[in-house]
């Protein structure tokens, strides 16, 4: 009984999955488009093409989009660009093109085989 459940329940998840429009699972294009949109005042000071200091009323963060790391250490937590690394990223390319495999809808409906 359980495991039927189990085995309804994956595949609908992977039919969900595979029925996304977007290239990254929406709780991730959730998150970019929210931060994003915040209003928060930062300064950008770019020190190499990959490198650059971002900094706000309150703190200083070093962003390395090459080895996709900030500072602040949430890039790395979640596999999704910080608000600093947005900031950064969003001076010349798409903060999509910088979020971890394992947050494309491809990687998840795979996960469900």
């Amino acid at each position: 009984m359980i495991r039927g459940k189990l085995m309804e329940q994956r595949a609908t998840r992977k039919m969900t999955s595979w029925s996304w429009q977007c290239e990254i699972v929406p709780y991730a294009e959730e998150y970019i488009r929210d931060i994003t949109t915040r209003k928060e005042h930062l300064i950008v000071r770019q020190s190499t093409t990959f490198k650059a200091e971002v900094e706000s009323l309150h703190s200083r963060h070093i962003v390395d989009i090459e080895s996709r790391g900030c500072t602040c250490k949430v890039w790395q937590l979640i596999g999704l660009p910080c608000i600093h690394a947005i900031a950064f990223i969003g001076m010349k390319e798409h903060p999509l093109w910088h979020t971890t495999f394992m947050n494309t809808s491809t990687c998840t409906g795979n996960s469900y085989i």
